[in-house]
């Protein structure tokens, strides 16, 4: 779903049998107008303003139901806990391991991963939920790193790490 609008997303989780509530229009508002992605937390926090009824474990609840029926998509970038955004066009995440930046990255930046993940495992890659953690230009030039393919980790949605292109 790439376009979004409150309406269309409020259609889907009745035609999906929920019910629509204050609380999860709430939700539903808060991640419509957010430009990136989210903790549980920042959009408890924000829901919270628009409906300072609405409790942490329910945020959590509705965010886990919109997982479920396919509207929004949940990532775990690096160290940081989970993220949530709407679902959208299919992409990927660089974290900086120093300054826990995350700037989404399109599929076909991982396309060799995804192909090469395919052919020798039989794994079907899921590119909404890639991080590959590294260093970000701005912290290279702050900590003298320079760019190259040795000690980086790839991250998977569990938060655990691999290390990639050790020799």
């Amino acid at each position: 779903m790439e376009t979004h609008d409150l309406d269309s997303l409020i259609r889907v989780i009745r035609l999906e049998g929920g019910r629509v509530t204050s609380a999860k229009r709430a939700v539903v508002t808060v991640l419509l107008e957010s430009s990136d992605h989210r903790t549980a937390e920042e959009i408890g926090q924000r829901v919270r303003q628009l409906a300072p009824e609405v409790s942490q474990s329910t945020t959590y609840r509705i965010l886990d139901e919109l997982v479920s029926i396919g509207l929004a998509q949940h990532t775990h970038l690096g160290r940081s806990a989970a993220v949530f955004h709407l679902v959208g066009r299919p992409h990927g995440h660089l974290v900086c391991t120093i300054c826990d930046r995350s700037v989404d990255i399109g599929p076909d930046a991982f396309e060799h991963l995804i192909a090469e993940a395919r052919r020798s495992a039989g794994f079907i890659v899921d590119a909404h939920h890639l991080a590959v953690s590294g260093v970000c230009a701005e912290c290279q030039l702050v900590v003298g790193h320079h760019a190259s393919n040795h000690g980086t980790t790839a991250t998977d949605t569990t938060g655990s790490k691999s290390q990639r292109g050790v020799s």
